[in-house]
């Protein structure tokens, strides 16, 4: 008898999911089985324990919940705004220093030059002359 019923019930089950009698179980749901209980005592013990569970949420008023809600989508929002500024950040910085490369470069060679022409005028009078250019990395500064 509990064998036909078992049979039965299985059948409305595959009638429900839509699967035909040949048809195996989804991957998914043969995984959501295989992490539930395989006895009868400890599905009611499974069973208990949710209800229970359940229960304690019972005492909860909707403005808690709707808040918390609130606050979780404020959270991911604001990720979200972070993430965006900070890949803005990462362009920003990558555009300056590609623009600093196309000036810097010729400015550097140029005071060089300044720099031979200005420690040959310098010695001839016996002294020591330097023009260096001292570069700041923008980002020790922030």
């Amino acid at each position: 008898v509990l064998t036909d019923n078992c049979k039965e019930l299985l059948k409305k089950a595959r009638q429900v999911c839509r699967l035909s009698p040949d048809q195996q179980l989804p991957k998914e749901f043969q995984t959501a089985f295989q992490a539930l209980p395989n006895t009868l005592e400890e599905i009611d013990a499974f069973l208990n324990e949710e209800t229970t569970r359940a229960s304690c949420f019972t005492g909860l008023s909707a403005s808690v919940v709707e808040e918390y809600n609130k606050q979780t989508q404020e959270i991911q929002q604001l990720t979200e705004y972070l993430e965006e500024k900070k890949n803005e950040l990462d362009n920003y910085r990558q555009n300056i220093s590609q623009v600093k490369e196309r000036w810097l470069n010729p400015l550097k060679k140029l005071i060089e030059q300044i720099n031979e022409k200005f420690s040959r005028f310098f010695s001839s009078m016996q002294c020591v002359g330097e023009v260096d250019l001292h570069v700041e990395n923008e980002l020790d500064r922030g």
